[in-house]
């Protein structure tokens, strides 16, 4: 997608968090090795499960709060945010084949990612094909495809994920004619919330 970003500040932004401890990522297509830190997540709380549906707001973690590179990137993407997290992948891990169905247009939910450290031996494969994405880089794939990633470097490969929701900006940084063949498949496009009343929202309880 049409921006990029200062790997230098990217990493020094990372180094602020080197107190943090990152979290196992959930999954059975990994033996534990594929670690986060949250940036954004539901009302804020440093979990790193990706994007599922709740009742409470996605809001920025005090993580994010102390880094202010990582703060105003999310702030530029003008759409709404659900989980963006920092993924770790030490040397040799490896996240086997698997898909992620609810990131897709139809769903309304995309993942972008922006490698910050990363390696030509990183074997990182969506649907069949190897992706050759540079640190500094912001990308859309289609996790709703299977999808694998073998480090075979000596580096931790570490991208920042972000779950967002489908606005019109978001559609306005691809390419016309790629949003053409979606449309046609169908978008779910967020939606503003609908203001209510206490009275009116008692019409709805259930046990």
């Amino acid at each position: 997608l049409p921006r990029t970003y200062d790997v230098d500040r990217l990493v020094a932004d990372l180094q602020i968090l080197r107190d943090v401890k990152s979290a196992p990522q959930p999954g059975p297509y990994h033996a534990g090795e594929w670690t986060g830190i949250a940036l954004h997540s539901m009302v804020g709380k440093d979990s790193v499960f990706p994007s599922a549906a709740g009742m409470a707001r996605y809001e920025d973690t005090e993580n994010l709060k102390r880094t202010p590179y990582f703060k105003e990137i999310l702030d530029e993407l003008d759409c709404p945010k659900e989980v963006v997290r920092i993924l770790f992948l030490p040397p040799g891990g490896y996240i086997k084949d698997h898909f992620d169905f609810h990131t897709s247009f139809q769903f309304g939910l995309l993942r972008l990612h922006i490698p910050v450290i990363t390696d030509p031996n990183v074997a990182f494969v969506i649907d069949g094909e190897r992706m050759d994405w540079k640190a500094g880089e912001l990308w859309y794939g289609d996790f709703s495809k299977v999808h694998s990633v073998k480090n075979d470097s000596q580096i931790v490969r570490i991208h920042i994920v972000i779950d967002v929701q489908i606005n019109d900006f978001l559609l306005s940084l691809f390419p016309p004619d790629f949003i053409a063949k979606r449309r046609a498949e169908g978008i779910s496009m967020t939606q503003e919330p609908m203001p209510a009343s206490a009275t009116e929202l008692r019409r709805f309880a259930c046990d």
